[in-house]
């Protein structure tokens, strides 16, 4: 499987896999305690955007630096993969108070996990 990665600048880069390490989603639903009743009232509203981490997995230190690269220097990107059970699709940008990584597998000399911080953002 390929992943593309592109930028607001049109730059793009590939990984050859991605796993999402952690993802989380803001709430849709506000939970009131009333006074004098055992059941809380509950408020329903659109789930709110992604968060977490993003694990990229590449082959290379040029597949590294392009990645590393591409994030540095976007204002957002979009990631466009999708893989039952989880669609990953969207357009996001790297907080700025957390920084990417690159780690060398210890197993395979040529293979780096990239860790991309992630905050979906809307169109």
């Amino acid at each position: 499987m390929s992943i593309l990665i592109t930028s607001n600048t049109g730059a793009t880069a590939t990984a050859a896999t991605v796993m999402p390490v952690t993802i989380g989603y803001a709430g849709g639903a506000r939970i009131h305690e009333l006074i004098g009743r055992g059941d809380p009232d509950v408020t329903h509203s659109p789930t709110g955007s992604r968060s977490g981490d993003l694990e990229l997995m590449v082959t290379g230190q040029e597949a590294v630096a392009s990645i590393l690269d591409l994030h540095r220097a976007a204002t957002w990107l979009e990631i466009v993969v999708a893989s039952e059970p989880l669609d990953l699709s969207m357009r996001y940008v790297v907080p700025r108070d957390r920084e990417l990584t690159a780690t060398q597998e210890p197993a395979a000399t040529n293979v780096w996990r990239i860790t991309v911080p992630f905050r979906e953002v809307s169109s």
